[in-house]
């Protein structure tokens, strides 16, 4: 889970400090979170989630509901055509991280 938190944060822009503050933790905390040695609350998660617009449950298990994934090729479909490559990039580097947490 901590990668994707990283993975996250950086994509957004957000320094340790910034998304500390947004989760009301320290940024020495999330950085505890970010390279495993620190599991988080409930309240955490939902603020990620909130924060980052995915599931609880990405952020948890790193995969998506297989009931999710005609909602996200809609969404792909929707996006404003200067963004899509970046959203593309940002799909592909989510299934290089759970790839990459398999082996």
């Amino acid at each position: 889970m901590g990668e994707c938190v990283q993975f996250l944060r950086k994509k957004a822009g957000y320094s340790k400090e910034e998304l500390a503050e947004m989760l009301d933790i320290t940024w020495q905390h999330l950085s505890n979170i970010e390279k495993g040695r620190r599991g988080i609350s409930v309240e955490v998660l939902l603020k990620l989630r909130d924060i980052f617009h995915v599931s609880a449950e990405y952020l948890l298990s790193g995969q998506i509901a297989e009931d999710k994934s005609a909602e996200i090729a809609a969404l792909l479909q929707n996006l404003d055509p200067a963004f899509y490559p970046q959203a593309v990039e940002l799909v592909l580097c989510f299934i290089k991280i759970y790839n990459d947490m398999k082996k």
